[in-house]
């Protein structure tokens, strides 16, 4: 048997630098950035902004993909500039 994981995001749009999307338990669409064995312990660290702006998405039931916003604004910022080369 299989443990629930639940999806947590937080406010702070400014510091996220991906995204996880999963299917909830009722095959909606749901975003955060931190998953969990529970919905009520908050997973980000007490000492961080995240943790005092968190909130549980719901239940993470199957994984679809991750965003990764820094890479996506690098490709958007050099899209024209085909000679950039990250090692």
């Amino acid at each position: 048997m299989n443990k629930k994981r639940y999806l947590w995001n937080h406010k702070l749009n400014h510091l996220k630098s991906h995204e996880v999307v999963y299917l909830n338990e009722k095959g909606k669409t749901i975003f955060g950035t931190a998953l969990s064995n529970s919905m009520e312990n908050n997973p980000y660290h007490e000492k961080t902004f995240e943790y005092y702006n968190a909130f549980c998405v719901g239940e993470a039931v199957i994984y679809l993909k991750t965003m990764d916003y820094f890479l996506l604004e690098f490709k958007q910022t050099n899209k024209n500039n085909s000679s950039i080369i990250i090692k």
